[in-house]
């Protein structure tokens, strides 16, 4: 039977960053996850979209939402131990992945198993990689370094002779039919037109004992050994030192090449490796360990898919890297802390940055790396907000209260209990237009006029004039006579008067988490209870904005936001005018189908509006932010700039043990 696990796997790692990917993991010992095992020894894509993996307790198929385990009573002809599958391959026109055992192999075409081969010429070897050249016929390596063809259902062996018998861990067939094969104690060997030429230590590979070998879009040939990798193009061998960064000194099992032409390689006690050609020609290489959130530095298989992610097997579980359209930044880049806690860009493009340790900094990001000076030492405290100043300034709420404008001169101005400033940790800050500073902290909220005149008066306002409570936590106005207020309810403030809106008049749940204006004038509040918009004119009046007048977003985990039509503008892709409303909890969307996936990127990881409820959750809260081309926000283990655009990268195949 093919049995599927009740519960959607989710991933049970936090996402982490790796370059332009994050990282999803899963393994066993979780309801979350069906794995038959955590040592992940082969993987491959079929056609029809599924991810397939071969364990040691056996075989499960994942359609990007839950895992299926493959059993000799739904697949009868699956006898013996899974060794090998792979993907693609071209058979008799007919797009076909082969599961290999060791009593024979078997084709999987159009949903279906077919007959296995069963040849027993090479019964008991079990075939460790597969290979198909430019005319469609398959080749294959077995265990004990045999290597053969398949022609109408038979092996034809491939003699070799002056090859010592040994591991045959890597085939590789070139369209004319040349053969490259890693082998165990005779390196590289190559069969073009029945001659056998052996590469070994002496000439260049490093290491006599070849692991794997790939072959990469633009012809290069790369070769995994016990201690390494080379690469080989026009005759001659390129060793590790060669490229910046240096490529992997630990076995090398797997090699997989992405749409962006990196090849990332899978070691045994190094992780993973990637490495990319810069635009200076040269190449740079990059690691990924369990230090890092892989869930073992024993990688053992690799997989690039069609969506781009990268799918990499382990002894401990299975990860996914999924490109983003993001460029992650970490204290690899020249972040100072890993946690980041407020962010902001001023109005020249400098960053701003308040790690959750203390300490404010500001820069910006060239090449990838992030240059920043510090503005703020740790020992000051902590930064708990940020906000734009007149004339490009910038400031900073502290958590041990009052506030500190930066200006572009590099002066600086404190504003605290001696201004009048209401006490606590500082939540928002509005510069208004009018001139106006408001300031909400744990004690209520301060407007502070006359700053730059040098009349300087300060008003605060409380529980006691009108404010649902004294946290003021969000700030919002769009014109210079009036503020918005969000905490228990929402406030809104004309001149020392202030009018509180409450569940009673129409929002959806007492606890206001954001406030925004559009384009229409409209005010959107963002509650626990989902979204209302508060439409302006002679009476103030909230309405529930449901799926017919918004788009349903989408988030990946910890990462992105999904961007939806704007009251104004419903379904348009004006992102000056957009609103983005994510979501903190997944929302699986309906029952496991049958029909294959078509994406094996964003169905694990789905998330639904909260909008999209007839019947409210108290743990959803929607945040809604104004859209301005790109948007930077931190997470606890990086901090991300998303652009608006998604690129998918092209399929590509992978070599495997």
């Amino acid at each position: 039977m093919v049995a599927a696990s009740p519960e959607p796997a989710s991933a049970q790692t936090p996402a982490v960053a790796f370059g332009g990917y994050r990282l999803d993991a899963w393994q066993t010992g979780s309801t979350t996850s069906a794995l038959p095992a955590n040592n992940v020894n082969f993987l491959a894509q079929s056609s029809d979209g599924y991810l397939w993996l071969a364990t040691s307790a056996g075989m499960a198929r994942f359609d990007g939402l839950r895992f299926q385990l493959i059993t000799p009573a739904s697949a009868p002809v699956l006898t013996g131990r899974l060794a090998y599958l792979v993907w693609p391959m071209e058979i008799a026109g007919r797009d076909t992945m082969w599961v290999a055992t060791d009593r024979g192999m078997v084709p999987y075409a159009n949903g279906e198993f077919g007959p296995g081969v069963t040849d027993t010429t090479f019964e008991g070897e079990a075939v460790q990689q597969l290979a198909v050249d430019g005319k469609g016929t398959v080749y294959g390596v077995t265990v004990r370094g045999s290597v053969f063809k398949l022609i109408a259902g038979r092996y034809v062996r491939i003699p070799l002779p002056g090859v010592p018998a040994s591991d045959g861990y890597g085939i590789v067939a070139d369209p004319d039919g040349t053969l490259w094969i890693a082998h165990d104690r005779a390196g590289l060997v190559r069969v073009h037109d029945g001659i056998i030429t052996r590469f070994a230590k002496a000439e260049g590979i490093g290491d006599d004992h070849a692991t794997t070998v790939f072959r990469a879009r633009d012809g290069a040939l790369w070769v995994g050994t016990r201690t390494g990798v080379v690469r080989y193009t026009d005759g001659a061998f390129t060793a590790r030192t060669d490229f910046w960064g240096g490529l992997p000194t630990h076995p090398v099992y797997a090699a997989a090449e992405t749409g962006d032409g990196a090849i990332w390689f899978a070691t045994d006690g190094g992780g993973i490796v990637r490495v990319a050609k810069q635009k200076s020609g040269e190449y740079r290489a990059s690691s990924f360990t369990q230090r890092d959130g892989l869930t073992d530095d024993r990688a053992i298989a690799i997989l690039a898919d069609r969506d781009g992610n990268v799918w990499v097997g382990t002894r401990l579980g299975l990860n996914r890297f999924h490109p983003v359209p993001f460029q992650a930044l970490t204290t690899r880049d020249g972040l100072p802390a890993s946690a980041m806690g407020a962010i902001l860009l001023d109005e020249s493009g400098k960053l701003w940055l308040a790690p959750v340790a203390g300490g404010l900094y500001s820069g910006r990001v060239v090449a990838g790396r992030a240059q920043l000076k510090t503005v703020a030492q740790a020992e000051r405290g902590r930064v708990s907000t940020l906000a734009r100043g007149e004339g490009g300034s910038v400031w900073a709420g502290w958590d041990r209260g009052g506030a500190t404008n930066y200006t572009t001169s590099g002066a600086q101005r404190y504003v605290g209990a001696a201004e009048g400033v209401a006490p606590g940790s500082v939540f928002s800050i509005v510069d208004a237009p009018g001139g106006d500073l408001w300031i909400g902290t744990r004690g209520g909220l301060t407007r502070l006029a006359g700053l730059r005149s040098g009349r300087l008066s300060a008003k605060n306002f409380t529980t006691r004039d009108g404010l649902a409570e004294n946290v003021a936590m969000r700030l919002w106005t769009h014109k210079p006579t009036d503020m918005w207020v969000g905490n228990a309810a929402l406030s809104h403030i004309v001149g020392d008067s202030v009018k509180t809106y409450r569940v009673a008049d129409g929002l959806a749940a007492p606890l206001i988490t954001a406030i925004h204006t559009d384009t229409s004038g409209s005010i959107w509040v963002g509650t626990h209870g989902g979204p209302r918009a508060c439409c302006m004119g002679s009476s103030l009046r909230f309405e529930a904005r449901r799926d017919s007048s918004m788009n349903t977003s989408t988030r990946s985990r910890a990462t992105g936001w999904g961007i939806s039509g704007s009251p104004a503008h419903a379904g348009s892709r004006d992102f000056r005018s957009a609103i983005s409303i994510p979501c903190l909890m997944p929302c699986w969307l309906g029952a496991i189908r049958s029909s294959a996936p078509r994406s094996l990127s964003e169905r694990p990881m789905v998330y639904r509006d909260r909008i999209s409820y007839s019947t409210p959750r108290p743990d959803l809260s929607a945040r809604l932010m104004a859209c301005f081309g790109s948007r930077w926000h931190g997470d606890s283990r990086l901090s991300t700039r998303r652009e608006f655009h998604s690129t998918r990268s092209a399929p590509s195949s992978t070599s495997k043990r």
